[in-house]
């Protein structure tokens, strides 16, 4: 295994040579798809909760 210095690396990492990265793609976008879905929802969802008060009942309810 030939460990080698690049300065092109992130921080000055090391690089294997006989290692390579794989990214589950397929994987990674079944749980960020979903996962960007509900957080748009939840924050609409909160939005539109937040716009139906009123200002002065809104600080009352705090």
């Amino acid at each position: 295994m030939t460990v080698r210095r690049s300065p092109s690396d992130f921080a000055g990492g090391y690089r294997l040579d006989t290692y390579a990265t794989i990214l589950p793609w397929a994987r990674l976008a079944m749980f960020a798809l979903p996962s960007l879905v509900i957080g748009v929802l939840a924050a609409i969802w909160s939005a539109r909760r937040a716009s139906r008060f009123g200002v002065l009942q809104a600080i009352n309810a705090q």
